[in-house]
Parts: structure tokens; sequence; C-alpha cells
């Protein structure tokens, strides 16, 4: 707040109180924290468990196969690991000298766009990214029409990665086939504008477009 205020940005009355720790202030702002996580958080909660759980063993499966380079080269889609430096997006140039204290990732499930770090250099250096979202409740199977229309594995395969963005080797583990098959169902599906790849390393990581999200919610 004083930083905000230093640089002559209006700073309302009420965030000053809360900055000074008037109790009455304090309180007002839990309860509106609250009321606000019970009507918009609360209900997709069990979402977010599941996509932030799913990510845990995203990564922990990139690393027992390939180690700390393999889990910092596939993390995110703006991230990229040229040892010994960790290359992010960011919207200013920065640099983030870890000297020895390591780097905490933290999964953000209502981020988006570029990963991010914490503002204040004295506290221990962290990585916000965003994760993917589920985009469905149901399991992999896709419908009877949708399979019809492009094969069963094909069809699972879309909406296995409608679900949960992937890279190749993730979605062969999803959908039970092997990766070459994996890789093979993806560029039919690129081809036709179902999906989307975008390096990130070593690896492709698969996204629905539009279109194949329509295509699923019609079938």
């Amino acid at each position: 707040v004083a930083e905000l205020a230093a640089q002559g940005t209006r700073v309302p009355v009420w965030l000053r109180r809360v900055a000074d720790g008037e109790p009455r202030e304090l309180r007002r702002l839990g309860t509106a924290l609250h009321d606000y996580y019970r009507q918009c958080v609360a209900p997709d909660w069990p979402s977010v468990r599941r996509a932030v759980a799913h990510d845990r063993h995203r990564l922990q499966s990139a690393l027992d196969r390939g180690g700390p380079q393999l889990l910092l080269s596939t993390l995110h889609p703006d991230i990229t690991w040229s040892p010994p430096v960790l290359r992010v997006r960011f919207p200013i140039e920065q640099e983030l000298h870890l000297d020895g204290r390591g780097l905490r990732l933290v999964p953000a499930f209502f981020a988006h766009g570029m990963p991010t770090t914490y503002k204040d250099p004295d506290r221990p250096p962290v990585l916000v990214y965003s994760i993917s979202h589920p985009r469905f409740d149901s399991d992999a199977e896709p419908g009877p029409s949708l399979a019809a229309l492009l094969g069963h594995t094909r069809a699972r395969v879309l909406v296995t990665i409608a679900k949960t963005r992937c890279n190749t080797s993730e979605l062969a583990d999803l959908t039970g086939i092997s990766p070459a098959t994996a890789s093979q169902h993806a560029s039919v599906l690129r081809a036709s504008g179902l999906i989307s790849s975008s390096r990130s390393g070593k690896s492709q990581i698969h996204e629905p477009t539009p279109l194949g999200l329509s295509l699923i919610r019609a079938s």
C-alpha cells in the first residue's frame, strides 16, 4: 500500500485501514472473502483439487522418467529449461538468482497466461504457473455419435485431451495406447483443426480447439 501511494496511485481509505491492521476493516475483509469463496469458489473446489492433483501426478511422472530436466522442460509452454538457466516468458526483463535457496513451484488453477513470481525479493523464490482445467466431469469415454464419426480410439484421444492438457507420452498413458499410436491420432486431430499442439522443450503439449470442444458437446 505504501508503495502504491508513493507511485501516486489513489489508495482507498478502507485499504489503508486494512494495511494499518484495523480490526473492524480486517473482519469486514475476512467476511467478504469468506462469502466470495462460499458462493464462487466452493462449488468448483472438487474440480480444482482434481486439476491440481493431476498436475502433481504429471510432474511426478516427468520427474520419475527424466529427472529434474524433463520436469522443468515440460512444466509450462512459457517455460524452457536451458541448463543451468530456467527461462520464463515474462512481461518485464528480470533475473532471479536462487543462490542455493531452491525454487517452489506453485500450480494455479485460476491463473491464465504467463507464469509469475512474487515481487518481494526477500521471500523464498516461488514460480506460479497456470495449470490446465478439466473441461468435462465425465470419464474419457466418448459418446456413440462421436465414436462413430472419428472411430472409438481417436474419439477417446480427443476427449482425453479436452479433459486436460497433456503431452504425447501422457496421452498414451491416459488412453492405454502406445506413444506412436497416440502421436498418429494427435496428428490427424491437429490436421482436422480439433486440437492444437505447442512445443515445450522436447515435448508437444496438446490442447483442444474451440472446434474440438464444440464437436464433443454436440455429440
